[in-house]
């Protein structure tokens, strides 16, 4: 019965679906700079990253501030300073335009490790039985150690940048880069299928021709 919506202003605003015109807001939290991701709930939480570098959990109800930690350094020029954050057995996993990957407790904010990769982190990371998987902007998809963070291995999937949120598929993982491709990776970082999301033509290579390129037509 809410949306929770964000504002480039900083505010997250949880409205009531049936609401009018005078109870629409169920409440409004201030966040230190603008909120330009989507949240993450859990566990009747709220949790998101603001632009001003600062991580937020809020009770879901109310929107009372839980926890917020601050994360240094800042990337500059980022239009998301955060990915929206995955919430699994009470660990809070995040990225950020720092190229820094995060694991937070959950409960308290605090952090308890992070990593620092090739480039910014604009996906939100998912799990499998090998560890974490966290892509960057590089496209690059790396594991780490969910326990300590470290880098247990780092392939190259694409020569374009990784934007989209990585979606969970059993034990691997779906991901998709600004060149449109759409692939599945299992949990040791093998390629198991690969997809044009363009309409397009896949010679035995397996390189892409787009179609109106091979009916004559202009682009």
């Amino acid at each position: 019965d809410r949306v929770l919506q964000g504002t480039t202003e900083g505010y997250l605003y949880s409205l009531n679906l049936a609401g009018t015109k005078h109870s629409l807001v169920a409440w409004k939290f201030h966040a230190e700079g603008g909120v330009n991701t989507a949240v993450t709930l859990a566990d009747g939480k709220v949790y998101f990253g603001s632009n001003g570098g600062v991580l937020y959990a809020l009770n879901e109800s109310d929107g009372s501030l839980v926890w917020e930690t601050r994360i240094d350094p800042v990337g500059k020029g980022a239009r998301k300073q955060f990915t929206v954050p995955l919430a699994l057995d009470g660990k809070l996993y995040v990225g950020g335009a720092n190229k820094h990957a995060y694991c937070l407790d959950a409960t308290s904010g605090k952090i308890e490790w992070q990593t620092e990769l090739s480039d910014w982190i604009r996906s939100r990371p998912a799990m499998t039985s090998q560890g974490l998987l966290v892509a960057s902007v590089d496209g690059k998809i790396s594991c780490l150690s969910k326990t300590d963070g470290k880098i247990q291995w780092s392939k190259t999937i694409s020569t374009h940048q990784i934007y989209s949120d990585l979606v969970s598929a059993g034990d691997s993982i779906l991901v998709s880069d600004s060149d449109l491709w759409l692939r599945r990776i299992n949990a040791s970082g093998d390629v198991v299928w690969k997809r044009s999301l363009l309409n397009a033509y896949e010679n035995e290579e397996g390189q892409r021709i787009f179609t109106d390129v091979l009916s004559g037509g202009t682009y």
